[in-house]
């Protein structure tokens, strides 16, 4: 996911520019641009593998920011709850 898919499905949400940690959003668009060539066309994979622990320091960067936005959305939601369908 990028960090263009990111800002799509939050603000909708709620969510603004601000809460939205730009760390996140740079660290899923490299991922992203890292990981489409795989995705997208084939290549070796095995050439290409990174060591795993550059794989896990690429994901620890996503990690803190996005535990803050998750804290953000759940303010959100206690703030503006959706009401029911239905009801």
């Amino acid at each position: 996911m990028s960090g263009r898919d990111l800002t799509s499905l939050v603000y909708p949400l709620g969510l603004r520019q601000r809460q939205v940690p730009a760390q996140l959003v740079e660290s899923l668009n490299a991922l992203s641009r890292s990981r489409d060539p795989a995705s997208h066309v084939y290549v070796n994979r095995a050439k290409s593998m990174v060591e795993p622990i550059e794989e896990w320091r690429t994901v620890d960067q996503v990690m803190q920011p996005l535990a803050q936005l998750d804290d953000d959305l759940g303010l959100v939601a206690m703030t503006h709850p959706l009401e029911p369908k239905g009801l």
